[in-house]
């Protein structure tokens, strides 16, 4: 899958995925990638502030050969989809992608600045949740792992990151403690913030 960003009216920059691409081993990615890239270049730069920051994430995005959901398509292939083409994703791998360079650098900012000496931390795994409805844009979860009450700690976390980050973003908080398959994924799949060697 490749991303593509859309801005309407100048303030609202949105960003899509395309439809999931089987590209053989001896065909270029180039064409499915400069298409894509073609869309942010035409309809997603002049969004004011973000067309230009989510124009170039797609190319990044895109420039490393965009989202590989090769798990998810045989998870979900069977002889109908080899047949029509088409294959309907009803189980999913692929769930998150790792945030932006530029975002993951707002989120250590945040720490660094506010958290850095909280004993309470034990670790924060952020994810961008792509596995959305198809109008809706993906969004941040923030999986937590604390040394105390989570739902007192998270209206100061959220306020701490809405001094770096626009009000419109959204993020989604989750207590890594909890037994949850969905929670695993996001360590797998997001990038682990109090990780010195992650980047």
């Amino acid at each position: 899958m490749y991303q593509y960003c859309i801005s309407i009216l100048l303030v609202l920059t949105l960003r899509r995925f395309s439809p999931a691409y089987y590209i053989p081993a001896n065909e270029s990615k180039s064409k499915y990638k400069a298409k894509y890239n073609w869309l942010s270049s035409i309809f997603g730069w002049w969004g004011i502030p973000w067309g230009i920051v989510y124009t170039l994430s797609s190319y990044k995005i895109n420039g490393k050969g965009g989202i590989d959901v090769t798990e998810d398509i045989m998870l979900n292939i069977d002889e109908s989809s080899l047949a029509n083409k088409k294959v309907e994703i009803e189980y999913t791998n692929q769930l998150f992608i790792k945030p932006s360079k530029d975002d993951t650098k707002e989120f250590r900012k945040v720490i660094k600045r506010y958290f850095q000496r909280d004993a309470r931390i034990k670790r924060i795994v952020v994810g961008e949740f792509i596995n959305t409805d198809e109008y809706e844009d993906p969004y941040f979860t923030v999986g937590l792992l604390l040394d105390g009450d989570f739902d007192t700690f998270i209206p100061k976390f959220e306020k701490a990151l809405y001094i770096r980050f626009r009000k419109i973003t959204k993020f989604e908080f989750v207590d890594l403690s909890k037994d949850e398959a969905v929670y695993r994924v996001l360590e797998e799949q997001g990038i682990d913030l109090l990780d010195s060697k992650s980047n």
